[in-house]
């Protein structure tokens, strides 16, 4: 009978799946879904989700718009919005942000987040992981904003760097292929 109840459980685990932790998904939250969490309420964690959810919507302006003044003269907007409409963009349409805790003093917040998944390999498939991500907030008028857009700046410039280096390794194994059929002539 004991043997008969584990294997049941056993099979009921196995058509459950893998579970977060796993590579199958069933579905992806809305975008603005995770944000709207109203537990939050007004704070630099839902800030942080906010914000994330802007580079899962893709939207340049909304993701600077949660930047400091000083952190926005830091960003290359045309090459982040680049990176956004590419690599970039879709990495962070196939992710989640949660926000692990939050350590606050007087006007100034730091967000700890991880953002898990990555890019959809076909229907369900994700190929990806998970990566944690602090968020320095100082507040200004009410409002929680970004002081430090090194991390943005780094994905932006990363994303454009690999996008570049993949050309050129095409364009080099190409012109390799016309000299080999050249040479078989």
């Amino acid at each position: 009978m004991r043997a008969a109840a584990a294997v049941s459980v056993l099979g009921a685990l196995a058509l459950v799946g893998c579970g977060p932790g796993g590579d199958l998904v069933e579905r992806r939250p809305v975008i603005h879904e995770q944000a709207s969490n109203a537990e939050l309420g007004s704070s630099p964690g839902r800030t942080a989700l906010a914000w994330w959810d802007s580079a899962r919507a893709r939207d340049t302006e909304a993701l600077v718009a949660r930047l400091t003044p000083a952190a926005r003269r830091t960003i290359d907007l045309a090459k982040l919005r680049e990176a956004l409409s590419e690599n970039f963009g879709r990495f962070a349409e196939g992710t989640e942000a949660h926000v692990l805790y939050t350590e606050r003093e007087p006007g100034r917040a730091t967000v700890y987040m991880r953002i898990d998944g990555g890019g959809l390999v076909g229907r369900v498939l994700v190929k990806g992981g998970g990566q944690m991500l602090a968020l320095p907030f100082v507040e200004s008028d009410g409002a929680w904003l970004i002081e430090n857009a090194a991390w943005l700046r780094g994905q932006a410039d990363s994303y454009i760097a690999i996008r570049d280096l993949n050309r050129k390794i095409r364009r080099e194994a190409l012109r390799q292929q016309a000299l080999e059929e050249e040479e078989g002539k």
